[in-house]
């Protein structure tokens, strides 16, 4: 399901595919990837406290709580396109213990599907690389804050 979903195809049906030029143009999702400080890694990781594990997931999902706000997509009003908040999204997570060079680093890939209901319909998320209102544009605006909220709702836990 998960595949299929990045290809646009959503499990009631729903056909998010952009065709152009005989080609799919639907854009996947975005990968947000929140990390913990080193410190907590290596007490994770080596120390094997899972409850410090348990921390990162509970701080990672607040934070995509707020992302989840942000979600839009465009829709047409009169001849003009226009950004609809949606505040829902569609998101897989993948938690991993180490870095490339396989020293600990505790992070996850927050996958965001290209995929929000705007009512009873299902569409694409909103872009705006003109006018910034789109949701990715958005959440990159926002990137630090997001980073803050992260490590905020981590400290206390940790």
């Amino acid at each position: 399901m998960f595949t299929e979903i990045l290809k646009g195809k959503l499990p009631d049906g729903s056909d998010l595919t952009r065709m152009q030029d005989g080609t799919n143009k639907h854009r996947p999702g975005y990968d947000l990837t929140f990390s913990a400080p080193k410190s907590v890694s290596v007490m994770a990781m080596l120390g094997g406290d899972k409850r410090l594990i348990d921390a990162h997931n509970q701080a990672v999902t607040k934070a995509l709580q707020q992302v989840e706000t942000l979600a839009a997509t465009r829709v047409m009003t009169d001849g003009k396109s226009e950004t609809v908040l949606t505040g829902n999204l569609i998101v897989a997570k993948f938690t991993h213990d180490t870095n490339r060079n396989e020293e600990p680093q505790l992070h996850t890939h927050a996958v965001v599907m290209n995929a929000t209901q705007n009512g009873d319909k299902w569409q694409s998320l909103g872009t705006d690389t003109v006018g910034k209102t789109g949701f990715i544009e958005n959440v990159y605006a926002n990137q630090i804050a997001f980073g803050k909220i992260y490590r905020e709702e981590l400290k206390p836990l940790v």
